[in-house]
């Protein structure tokens, strides 16, 4: 198959929220929600302490946070720490493949770092949570 990156990439800038399967967006939510834990658990860490004092000395002056330490950082520096902080306690899938919500989480890792791009662009996430008290878990 030629251009594989090319269909890729028109694909998912062709894809809208509302062409998702619930399914889709349940499991993609609850993994965000896992990831957004784990990061939090983590930063309380001494070895992500120091991963977080880095990012905050480097990359001071931005509008994007440090999940558990609320810190505003610039986006890449965040990114770094949010990164970090998500496999800090060793919940992540690859430290246990298949184990319970771990398993979940595969792929899930880009959303720190995503959160923090997008924060920088002030971009609001189209899975916001709605009124509606069926979206919700």
């Amino acid at each position: 198959m030629a251009n594989e990156t090319v269909q890729l990439a028109e694909y998912a800038a062709g894809l809208r929220y509302e062409d998702l399967p619930a399914e889709v967006v349940a499991c993609a939510r609850d993994c965000i929600i896992d990831t957004v834990a784990a990061c939090i658990c983590g930063s309380a860490l001494p070895w992500s302490r120091i991963v977080i004092d880095y990012a905050e000395r480097t990359g001071p002056g931005g509008a994007s946070r440090i999940l558990g330490r609320g810190s505003a950082v610039q986006a890449p520096a965040a990114a770094l720490a949010n990164g970090a902080l998500a496999h800090a306690f060793e919940f992540d899938a690859l430290t246990r493949p298949g184990g319970g919500s771990a398993s979940r989480r595969d792929g899930a890792a880009p959303c720190p770092r995503g959160g923090a791009a997008g924060r920088r662009r002030r971009l609001q996430a189209p899975w916001r949570p709605r009124a509606d008290p069926s979206h919700r878990r």
